[in-house]
């Protein structure tokens, strides 16, 4: 007897590398029973035209935990799929109304998320052999299990999810200061009349969670047509909506939300800080501002690239260029302290087996030798560019 746990991600080919951390993390601490019932873990991508590295990197990434896992992918591309024994097309019907959905968005989301998040609307049609289902970003990491909020008796709400405590750590705690912030971040990005007014301001702060995590009660969506409700109200708000997906989650839901401890969705820098649970306590590090596969000091990125080696990503991570800004930066100076000491702060682990000094010879023939070639080539445009100034006296 086992008990099956779903879990649904979404991401592009741009996501995939912290997505196979992320769910690298996430099995790794995920427990394989409970009261003496095996738990599995069934995943479920939502991707859009996902290349065949990658789907190939993922399912090495999981393989280990082959005994209480498995992995499928869920295309909303229109084009021609090879036919896969765990790769399918979505429902042509589903993915084209994602699609008129996004081209809905204000065009500063749209540059900023790909139509992957729309898919949240869509989870009880997606799904419908669960009940029950966990939803999670990939720009986190999983550092306890998360399997107990699986069995979290929902009731009639509609998911349980973190509240969002970004104001808290602001010291601004008010629907006034939501407002103001809301306010100046619509003019920022030229957006008028932004949702929410100010009288939508006090329903959204009262009800205002973090959509990176969610425990979701399927059976409910489907019973009150919560779908269709989303819809409705993202139809109505479109361009207005900031924070798209999450704001029509947490207005349309409003008072159906059950809060779940900060653990779940912990941001790394709020962790043993006034208010907030200690980094010992967390099950899920949530890097929804900056990340660390672009800034080396994020705290958590040590914890990060700690789980990156460990998947078949390293080698896409740690490629050319990238070895070239390391190297580049201990020639430099200027940049010495700020970019090798950040560097360092987040590779240079305790354990010297995660140390780049450890990792660099670990790191493919194929890689190094590439890198080679790379300098070999940057090396002679900077000589042909400099022999072309003299020539021409430019």
């Amino acid at each position: 007897m086992q008990e099956i746990i779903p879990i649904v991600v979404a991401f592009d080919n741009n996501y995939c590398i912290p997505a196979g951390v992320s769910l690298y993390s996430m099995l790794v601490h995920a427990k394989r029973e409970r009261e003496r019932v095996k738990l599995f873990y069934q995943i479920h991508c939502l991707v859009e035209d996902l290349s065949l590295e990658n789907i190939a990197k993922l399912e090495e990434t999981i393989a280990p935990f082959s005994a209480f896992s498995s992995i499928e992918f869920l295309d909303i591309t229109d084009k021609e799929l090879e036919p896969r024994h765990n790769y399918y097309k979505l429902d042509p019907l589903i993915a084209g109304e994602i699609k008129k959905l996004y081209l809905k968005l204000n065009a500063f989301s749209q540059k900023r998320f790909s139509k992957m998040i729309m898919c949240r609307f869509f989870f009880a049609s997606l799904f419908p052999q669960y009940d029950k289902m966990i939803m999670f970003d990939v720009d986190t990491l999983f550092v306890g299990d998360i399997s107990e909020s699986f069995f979290i008796p929902l009731g009639t709400h509609y998911f349980g999810a973190v509240r969002e405590k970004d104001l808290i750590a602001m010291d601004r705690n008010s629907a006034k200061d939501l407002y103001e912030l809301r306010q100046m971040h619509a003019k920022s990005i030229g957006i008028a009349d932004a949702f929410p007014n100010l009288e939508e301001t006090q329903i959204l702060f009262d009800n205002y969670f973090n959509a990176g995590f969610l425990a979701l009660n399927l059976k409910s969506w489907r019973k009150e047509n919560l779908e269709n409700q989303l819809i409705e109200f993202f139809l109505l708000k479109n361009e207005k909506l900031l924070f798209n997906d999450q704001d029509a989650l947490c207005f349309v839901c409003r008072g159906r939300i059950l809060e779940l401890p900060y653990s779940y969705n912990a941001h790394p820098s709020f962790l043993d800080t006034p208010s907030f649970p200690s980094i010992k306590e967390a099950c899920m590090l949530h890097f929804w501002g900056d990340k660390p596969w672009k800034l080396l000091s994020v705290i958590g990125a040590k914890k990060w690239h700690e789980a990156l080696i460990q998947t078949p990503f390293k080698d896409a991570y740690f490629n050319a260029p990238f070895l070239d800004h390391l190297f580049e930066s201990l020639q430099n100076k200027d940049k010495e302290t700020q970019e090798i000491h950040a560097f360092n702060k987040a590779l240079s682990f305790s354990d010297k087996r995660y140390s780049f000094e450890f990792l660099l010879p670990r790191l493919s023939s194929k890689l190094l030798v590439g890198f080679s070639l790379f300098k070999i080539k940057r090396k002679a445009k900077r000589l042909v560019k400099k022999m072309l100034k003299v020539f021409f006296k430019i």
